[in-house]
């Protein structure tokens, strides 16, 4: 994954826990969306593993993607490490089976020993 893309972080993410986890109110869904900032910013494999669909499809800005294998890659072999997920924001909608949060966040992270700062949009479904 290049530099360029890694600044150009998350803006789309689709089916993100689903088939994994169920959550059947809005903090429910709210809590799965911390649960994986928090596996992200300690690279904690068995969580990420369990909170993410294997069928996981990360778009960046730049059209870029990555599957569940190649996210978890980059944060556990070190290519990219996250400081920081700050959500300033974030709506959560249950419509019968199926879960959506958008979010607003602060990013802070290092990739190839350059620190970025984002302040992404993130739109999970379920």
């Amino acid at each position: 994954m290049t530099i360029r893309a890694q600044t150009c972080w998350l803006l789309l993410v689709v089916s993100l826990f689903a088939g994994r986890t169920c959550a059947e109110t809005p903090d429910q869904l709210r809590a799965l969306d911390r649960g994986w900032a928090e596996a992200t910013m300690h690279a904690d494999v068995t969580a990420l593993t369990r909170l993410l669909s294997d069928d996981l499809i990360c778009t960046h800005t730049d059209g870029e993607r990555q599957t569940k294998r190649e996210f978890i890659a980059s944060i556990t072999k070190g290519d990219i490490r996250y400081d920081a997920i700050e959500f300033e924001d974030s709506t959560a909608r249950v419509y019968r089976n199926t879960g959506v949060t958008v979010s607003r966040m602060r990013i802070k992270l290092t990739v190839a020993n350059t620190d970025v700062k984002l302040h992404p949009c993130l739109c999970t479904c379920g």
